[in-house]
């Protein structure tokens, strides 16, 4: 991955809960010693939350290198490389990181505000230490996405969230139905 200049997208939970590969602590300390584009997501949300606050948090705590592995000599993965991995580092690998990312002059802005005086966050002493060790999507005051407000007060206003959810309902039954209602976990 490294010599084609890959991006790797790295789904924390997944790798840990699906990988039956390997050490998925190994893999991103490898991938991340090799000078490989590491990105976070979340690609199945039937078994992780949908959360990049959470996502952050949990790399942040899987980023430390074991004592008598092969990469016991790295240096653990910090909140503002964790921040990175979350935003410019994922726009880069879908081929936008001079569009979006980061907040850059004549770059797309895309800006997450979130309330520093809630009771799980305050007092902070560090922003970034808060945001990837603290923040909650519950935090987020505001969202503004290429100068259009999607949420603001703490709720979303560019989508009616009440038909969402129930367009969803009425596909996760259909998809149900179809199965025979074989979808357990």
């Amino acid at each position: 991955m490294a010599r084609t200049n890959s991006p790797l997208s790295f789904s924390t939970h997944s790798e840990l809960r699906l990988s039956g590969t390997g050490d998925a602590r190994a893999a991103l300390l490898r991938m991340r010693a090799a000078r490989v584009n590491v990105s976070l997501s979340t690609d199945a949300t039937s078994i992780t939350p949908p959360n990049m606050f959470e996502m952050m948090r949990f790399t942040w705590n899987l980023g430390v290198p074991w004592k008598g592995t092969q990469n016991d000599a790295e240096n653990p993965i910090g909140v503002h490389e964790v921040i990175e991995m979350a935003t410019i580092n994922g726009a880069k690998a879908l081929g936008l990181g001079e569009v979006t990312g980061s907040l850059t002059e004549g770059k797309r802005a895309d800006i997450i505000l979130i309330r520093t005086k809630d009771i799980n966050i305050a007092p902070v002493g560090n922003i970034e230490t808060a945001v990837v060790q603290t923040a909650t999507p519950g935090n987020v005051d505001t969202v503004i996405v290429d100068g259009r407000i999607l949420k603001r007060s703490g709720r979303l206003i560019a989508y009616d969230v009440p038909h969402a959810i129930d367009q969803a309902e009425k596909s996760a039954t259909g998809i149900r139905n179809k199965a025979g209602d074989l979808l357990k976990f």
